[in-house]
């Protein structure tokens, strides 16, 4: 990965081509493209983000044992965080100074 940043890619872009590498063969190549997407300021929301969990949540239920199992979930994780924080954004937001 260090190579790749020193060559000019981007460190999320290098990451996520390592992380691609390291999935079973079976793996569906467009994960990689869903999560390319979600670079946006809409990380955590709308379809694209709900079809990132289905395919990570299949991927570790499928190949439980598998090395790629700890990054899907942290990428879940991630994924969840973004949500929250962006709930919490609209709540402080649109709530006021109410209560």
């Amino acid at each position: 990965m260090a190579a790749a940043v020193r060559a000019g890619t981007s460190p999320l872009a290098a990451w996520l081509d390592g992380w691609q590498r390291r999935w079973p063969d079976a793996s569906p190549a467009p994960l990689a493209d869903r999560l390319r997407r979600l670079g946006s300021p809409s990380l955590g929301a709308g379809d694209a983000a709900q079809g990132v969990r289905r395919a990570l949540l299949h991927l570790i239920h499928r190949q439980a044992a598998e090395p790629v199992v700890p990054l899907a979930y942290l990428t879940l994780v991630v994924l969840d965080l973004a949500t929250l924080r962006g709930e919490l954004v609209a709540r402080a937001c649109f709530e006021g100074g109410e209560g």
